[in-house]
This record gives structure tokens, C-alpha cells and sequence, in this order.
């Protein structure tokens, strides 16, 4: 299905997904601005992950809307910015995590992925190395610490950032089927409003979460 217009001799390419992708990124700055004006000092790493989302967002709108220009080339710059989003949402749950050499390792743990990602991401050239790294890091990584402090310290907002990135995994569903309403509004818009859903469930516990005495206060 072709969902293309054109627009004074200029072929633009899914001007839908470009619209829905930006407003996953007005969400991730309106999701900044709560936290710095409620934590201007803490939340460091939750801010980055909505930074870097919002900026992966923005580019692959740009990427849809020009992929006839631009080919494949700005689509894997926006997926390099998703992998930093993740690893800030995974260095900020793992300063959670108690015993300093389980955290330490879990760190390393990170960065190696993301690494492993960025040379996924040039040499497969395929949103499926995305798809995999947001799968092991925001539910496999982020998730179960999140949902493990929940348990142990029985605060419920710990619980809201594990539902909200559990609940992405409806995505797969969305991507899997090809799920559309219409050719101008795809299964690629309908990831985008679910992914809105997502991050904002997950910000109601981002900013409501109180810190764990152990944990590192300023960079969480």
C-alpha cells in the first residue's frame, strides 16, 4: 500500500508515522520538563532516557518522511539513539540494585550491550537488533529490577515503570500482524500512540518512585 504524498515535486513517505513520531517526542519533553521541575537534581538518568527516546523518535520521523532520499541511513542513526535511551533506563534501575558487586557487574553488563548493539545495528542494517535490544533491556533488565524493588520495598511506583515497559510487548503483537485502521494510519502509528501509553505509564512511577537509601540519589 502506497502511503506517500507528494508535496511541491517532493515525495514524502509516511507523513502520518512522521506526525505520531513526533508526538512520542513532544511526550518525552513534556516527560523531562515534570521531572527537572520535580527533581532538578536527581532523575539524571531517567531524563536521558526520555532525552534520547525523544530524539530517536524525531529522527526516524524524518527517516519514514524521507526514506526515498535518505534511505536507510537516517533510520539507523534514530535506532543508535534508542540504544542510548536504553542504556540510561538500564543504569538507572541497576543503581538500584543492592550488593555493590552484582551492581558493578550489571553495569558492565550495559555497556558491553550497548556496544554489541551499536555494531548490531551497522551490520544487520534491521530495526530487528532494536527490537531485540529494547526486549532484554527495558523488560529483561529494567523491568525485573524494578519489579524486584517493588517486592522488597513494596513501593507501587516501582511497579508502574516495570508495567509500562512490560506492556510494550503489545508492540510485537502491533509489528507482527501489520495492524492498520488505514493505508495513512499503519501499524507504525499505532506502535507510536501504544508507546506513548507505555512512557507515560512508566513516568508515573519514574516520578513518584522514592529512592532506596543505597542507591545513588543523584544520578538515578
Amino acid at each position: 500500500m502506497d502511503n506517500s504524498i507528494v508535496l511541491a515535486g517532493i515525495i514524502l513517505s509516511e507523513p502520518v508515522t512522521f506526525l505520531t513520531d513526533v508526538l512520542v517526542s513532544v511526550f518525552c519533553a513534556y516527560f523531562i520538563f515534570r521531572l527537572l521541575k520535580a527533581y532538578p537534581n536527581t532523575r539524571k538518568n531517567w531524563r536521558l532516557f526520555y532525552l534520547f527516546m525523544g530524539i530517536s523518535s524525531f529522527v526516524g520521523g524524518v527517516a519514514h518522511l524521507l526514506f526515498m532520499y535518505t534511505g536507510y541511513s537516517l533510520k539507523m542513526v534514530s535506532w543508535c539513539f534508542i540504544g542510548l535511551s536504553v542504556f540510561f533506563a538500564e543504569i538507572a534501575s541497576i543503581r538500584l540494585v543492592k550488593g555493590e558487586k552484582v551492581a558493578k557487574m550489571l553495569k558492565i553488563l550495559a555497556y558491553f550491550k550497548l556496544a554489541v548493539y551499536m555494531f548490531a545495528v551497522f551490520y544487520t542494517m534491521s530495526f530487528i537488533a532494536a527490537k531485540v535490544n529494547l526486549a532484554v533491556g527495558l523488560i529483561g533488565i529494567v523491568s525485573t529490577i524494578q519489579i524486584s524493588v517493588y517486592f522488597r520495598c513494596k513501593k507501587f511506583p516501582h511497579f508502574l515503570i516495570a508495567l509500562g515497559f512490560i506492556f510494550a510487548i503489545s508492540l510485537v503483537f502491533i509489528h507482527g500482524f501489520k495492524l492498520s485502521f488505514h493505508t495513512f494510519f499503519n501499524h507504525n502509528d499505532i506502535s507510536h500512540i501504544v508507546t506513548i501509553i507505555c512512557l507515560y505509564i512508566s513516568f508515573l512511577g519514574i516520578i513518584k518512585a522514592e529512592l532506596p537509601n543505597h542507591s545513588v540519589a543523584g544520578h538515578v
